[in-house]
Protein backbone atom coordinates (compact mmCIF):
# COMPACT_ATOMS: atom_id res chain seq x y z
CA UNK A 1 0.00 0.00 0.00
CA UNK A 2 3.15 2.14 0.51
CA UNK A 3 3.89 2.78 -2.89
CA UNK A 4 0.35 3.88 -4.06
CA UNK A 5 -0.32 6.23 -0.57
CA UNK A 6 3.30 8.08 -2.28
CA UNK A 7 2.42 8.15 -5.65
CA UNK A 8 -1.21 9.44 -4.82
CA UNK A 9 0.05 11.48 -2.12
CA UNK A 10 2.50 12.83 -4.88
CA UNK A 11 -0.17 13.46 -6.91
CA UNK A 12 -2.74 15.45 -4.97
CA UNK A 13 -0.30 17.78 -3.56
CA UNK A 14 0.69 18.65 -7.38
CA UNK A 15 -3.47 19.17 -8.10
CA UNK A 16 -5.28 19.52 -5.08
CA UNK A 17 -6.17 22.55 -2.63
CA UNK A 18 -4.62 22.15 0.92
CA UNK A 19 -8.06 21.43 2.30
CA UNK A 20 -8.96 18.71 -0.04
CA UNK A 21 -10.01 15.73 2.13
CA UNK A 22 -8.34 13.23 -0.54
CA UNK A 23 -5.30 15.29 -0.03
CA UNK A 24 -5.51 15.00 3.95
CA UNK A 25 -6.08 11.59 3.74
CA UNK A 26 -3.23 10.77 2.04
CA UNK A 27 -1.22 12.87 3.84
CA UNK A 28 -2.81 11.21 6.99
CA UNK A 29 -1.44 7.78 5.38
CA UNK A 30 1.77 8.99 4.72
CA UNK A 31 2.19 10.23 8.70
CA UNK A 32 1.30 6.52 9.67
CA UNK A 33 4.15 5.61 7.41
CA UNK A 34 6.50 7.97 8.77
CA UNK A 35 5.35 7.00 12.84
CA UNK A 36 6.14 3.33 11.81
CA UNK A 37 9.90 4.27 10.67
CA UNK A 38 10.35 6.69 13.50
CA UNK A 39 10.49 9.50 11.18
CA UNK A 40 8.54 11.89 13.71
CA UNK A 41 9.61 15.17 12.42
CA UNK A 42 8.03 13.81 9.17
CA UNK A 43 5.04 12.03 10.52
CA UNK A 44 4.24 15.91 12.29
CA UNK A 45 4.70 17.69 8.84
CA UNK A 46 2.34 15.27 7.78
CA UNK A 47 -0.39 15.64 10.03
CA UNK A 48 0.00 19.16 10.36
CA UNK A 49 -0.71 18.62 6.47
CA UNK A 50 -3.95 16.29 7.09
CA UNK A 51 -5.38 19.19 9.85
CA UNK A 52 -5.86 22.02 6.97
CA UNK A 53 -8.69 19.25 5.52
CA UNK A 54 -10.06 18.13 9.06
CA UNK A 55 -10.20 20.95 11.29
CA UNK A 56 -13.89 21.67 11.44
CA UNK A 57 -15.16 25.13 11.13
CA UNK A 58 -18.12 24.43 13.08
CA UNK A 59 -17.06 24.65 16.55
CA UNK A 60 -16.92 20.98 17.42
CA UNK A 61 -14.09 18.33 17.09
CA UNK A 62 -14.45 15.63 14.45
CA UNK A 63 -13.50 12.45 15.06
CA UNK A 64 -10.83 12.65 12.30
CA UNK A 65 -9.73 15.96 13.81
CA UNK A 66 -9.24 14.43 16.88
CA UNK A 67 -7.15 11.15 15.98
CA UNK A 68 -4.73 13.68 14.34
CA UNK A 69 -4.43 16.00 17.29
CA UNK A 70 -4.60 12.87 19.78
CA UNK A 71 -1.62 11.23 17.66
CA UNK A 72 0.11 14.83 17.24
CA UNK A 73 0.32 15.13 21.25
CA UNK A 74 1.70 11.11 21.76
CA UNK A 75 4.48 12.20 19.00
CA UNK A 76 5.18 15.84 21.04
CA UNK A 77 4.62 14.04 24.51
CA UNK A 78 7.31 11.00 23.53
CA UNK A 79 9.66 13.71 22.25
CA UNK A 80 9.64 15.78 25.52
CA UNK A 81 8.31 18.56 23.53
CA UNK A 82 5.46 18.81 26.14
CA UNK A 83 4.94 22.56 25.24
CA UNK A 84 3.77 21.79 21.22
CA UNK A 85 1.61 18.90 22.86
CA UNK A 86 -0.41 21.81 24.36
CA UNK A 87 -1.59 23.52 21.50
CA UNK A 88 -3.50 20.20 20.77
CA UNK A 89 -4.88 19.64 24.27
CA UNK A 90 -6.43 23.28 24.21
CA UNK A 91 -7.76 22.69 20.35
CA UNK A 92 -9.31 19.07 21.63
CA UNK A 93 -10.91 20.30 24.83
CA UNK A 94 -12.01 23.63 23.63
CA UNK A 95 -14.01 21.70 20.86
CA UNK A 96 -15.57 18.90 22.87
CA UNK A 97 -17.99 18.45 25.50
CA UNK A 98 -16.70 17.48 28.83
CA UNK A 99 -17.61 14.05 30.00
CA UNK A 100 -16.17 12.45 33.84
CA UNK A 101 -14.47 10.68 33.71
CA UNK A 102 -12.48 12.19 30.50
CA UNK A 103 -10.23 9.97 28.49
CA UNK A 104 -6.16 10.57 28.33
CA UNK A 105 -5.16 11.90 25.26
CA UNK A 106 -1.34 10.86 26.24
CA UNK A 107 -0.64 7.41 28.39
CA UNK A 108 2.49 5.74 29.30
CA UNK A 109 2.74 2.59 30.94
CA UNK A 110 3.68 1.53 34.12
CA UNK A 111 7.06 0.45 34.75
CA UNK A 112 7.35 -2.09 37.50
CA UNK A 113 10.66 -3.73 39.19
CA UNK A 114 10.89 -7.11 39.25
CA UNK A 115 10.67 -7.40 43.06
CA UNK A 116 7.77 -5.73 43.17
CA UNK A 117 6.14 -7.75 40.88
CA UNK A 118 6.42 -10.75 43.13
CA UNK A 119 4.91 -9.01 45.78
CA UNK A 120 1.85 -8.22 44.18
CA UNK A 121 0.78 -10.12 40.83
CA UNK A 122 -2.58 -7.76 40.64
CA UNK A 123 -4.36 -4.98 42.12
CA UNK A 124 -6.40 -1.75 41.58
CA UNK A 125 -5.20 1.46 42.09
CA UNK A 126 -7.78 4.44 41.91
CA UNK A 127 -5.87 7.61 41.73
CA UNK A 128 -7.59 11.24 41.96
CA UNK A 129 -5.78 14.37 40.34
CA UNK A 130 -6.46 17.82 38.94
CA UNK A 131 -6.37 18.13 34.79
CA UNK A 132 -5.28 21.74 34.87
CA UNK A 133 -5.66 24.68 32.15
CA UNK A 134 -3.26 22.82 30.18
CA UNK A 135 -4.13 19.47 30.58
CA UNK A 136 -1.62 18.08 32.63
CA UNK A 137 -2.07 16.07 35.68
CA UNK A 138 -1.49 17.70 38.93
CA UNK A 139 -1.73 16.91 42.53
CA UNK A 140 -2.05 13.17 41.95
CA UNK A 141 -3.07 10.71 45.13
CA UNK A 142 -4.42 7.29 45.22
CA UNK A 143 -8.22 7.52 46.35
CA UNK A 144 -8.34 3.65 47.06
CA UNK A 145 -5.89 0.98 46.20
CA UNK A 146 -6.00 -3.46 46.41
CA UNK A 147 -2.40 -3.20 46.06
CA UNK A 148 -0.22 -0.72 48.29
CA UNK A 149 2.88 -1.99 46.91
CA UNK A 150 1.77 -0.90 43.44
CA UNK A 151 0.93 2.97 44.20
CA UNK A 152 4.07 4.47 43.50
CA UNK A 153 4.26 3.05 40.13
CA UNK A 154 0.75 4.60 39.17
CA UNK A 155 1.35 7.59 40.95
CA UNK A 156 4.37 7.91 38.95
CA UNK A 157 2.69 7.09 35.42
CA UNK A 158 -0.45 9.26 35.74
CA UNK A 159 2.08 12.25 36.01
CA UNK A 160 3.01 11.78 32.66
CA UNK A 161 -0.76 11.33 31.27
CA UNK A 162 -2.18 14.64 29.21
CA UNK A 163 -6.08 15.49 28.60
CA UNK A 164 -8.14 17.75 26.86
CA UNK A 165 -8.91 20.70 29.46
CA UNK A 166 -12.57 21.62 30.55
CA UNK A 167 -13.26 24.91 28.98
CA UNK A 168 -15.94 27.52 30.25
CA UNK A 169 -16.99 30.56 28.38
CA UNK A 170 -14.27 29.41 26.19
CA UNK A 171 -11.66 29.58 28.40
CA UNK A 172 -9.79 26.32 29.76
CA UNK A 173 -10.04 26.04 33.31
CA UNK A 174 -8.32 23.29 35.71
CA UNK A 175 -10.63 20.66 36.82
CA UNK A 176 -10.39 18.63 40.40
CA UNK A 177 -11.72 15.66 41.20
CA UNK A 178 -10.44 13.50 38.33
CA UNK A 179 -10.30 9.78 38.27
CA UNK A 180 -8.52 7.10 36.68
CA UNK A 181 -8.27 3.25 37.57
CA UNK A 182 -5.18 1.34 36.97
CA UNK A 183 -6.11 -2.67 36.98
CA UNK A 184 -2.89 -4.68 36.80
CA UNK A 185 -2.66 -7.91 35.94
CA UNK A 186 1.00 -9.48 36.15
CA UNK A 187 0.03 -13.02 37.04
CA UNK A 188 0.15 -13.68 33.14
CA UNK A 189 4.31 -12.53 33.12
CA UNK A 190 6.76 -14.27 33.61
CA UNK A 191 9.70 -13.12 35.45
CA UNK A 192 13.10 -14.12 35.75
CA UNK A 193 15.35 -14.21 38.14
Amino acid sequence: ARPFVQTSYASYKQELQSNDIRLGLAAYHMAMFAIDDNHHEDAVEYLNESLNAFESDDGKVGDVERTVRTLLVDIFERSDKSEDATEHCLAIGEKQEWRSPPKPLYMVPPTLDKNLAKEALTGRVILNFTVDEQGFVRSPRVSSSTAPGLNDAALAVIGQFRYAPRFEGGVAVATSNVNFIINYDLSLIHISE
